[in-house]
């Protein structure tokens, strides 16, 4: 078990949820602008990843630890800030895992914040790729508003998860967009930003996290 220092528990509340099997292969999650990492999307999907062999540390930006003690909703801190403490949480799991592979994402805001992260060259060295459940590729109702210079501007992998119906960019938005050959879109079977399909579609949310995770584990480990 690792030791985490109490301080940075409670300044970012760093959590380790441990796979099942032995593995060399993390991931570093982080939320999207509106839920922390103990909204139940973060508890249904870890558990699959767990199972997968992946290990997967979670933390919440501090904007949100300040929400949550707080008990009343914060906007996102601003994008530098946001970039900084992701960078913080890095080196410490770093220091943690040695130099067993790292992928660092999260859902929505916490993968665009990654992606900018991995632009960083004092991060590039230290991770194998990043992720991201559900990108927001442009603002709700705002597809004209593109999000994707960040994602033009690595060499760094990147693996997205994107629900076929996502309001961020759904499967339509996505096949008119030039992605460089590093960055793979998997699409989620009738799912919207969190993966949730229609009843229509003969789906539920719990098959389609179980693919999101069987796609995540299998890209990361290949």
């Amino acid at each position: 078990m690792y030791h985490i220092e109490p301080e940075f528990i409670e300044q970012y509340h760093l959590k380790h949820h441990v796979s099942l099997m032995p593995s060399t292969h993390h991931l570093l999650m982080a939320h999207g602008a509106g839920a922390s990492t103990s909204h139940p999307f973060f508890a249904q999907l870890i558990p699959l990843l767990n199972q997968n062999g992946c290990h997967v540390w979670t933390f919440d930006f501090a904007y949100m630890v300040k929400a949550l003690s707080e008990e009343k909703k914060r906007p996102p801190a601003k994008l530098p800030l946001l970039i900084k403490e992701y960078e913080s949480v890095i080196g410490v799991v770093r220091q943690l895992i040695g130099t067993a592979s790292l992928w660092i994402g999260g859902k929505s805001m916490g993968a665009r914040v990654a992606c900018h992260v991995a632009n960083q060259d004092n991060v590039a060295h230290d991770i194998e790729g990043v992720y991201a459940l559900g990108y927001p590729f442009h603002p709700v109702g705002k597809p004209d508003k593109l999000r994707l210079e960040v994602l033009q501007a690595t060499s760094t992998p990147i693996f997205i998860c994107q629900g076929e119906r996502d309001a961020f960019g759904n499967v339509n938005d996505i096949s008119h967009y030039s992605l460089p050959e590093h960055i793979k879109v998997a699409f989620i079977h009738d799912g919207d930003h969190s993966f949730i399909p229609r009843k229509s579609s003969g789906r539920d949310i719990m098959q389609n996290l179980k693919e999101v995770a069987d796609l995540l584990s299998t890209y990361v480990h290949r």
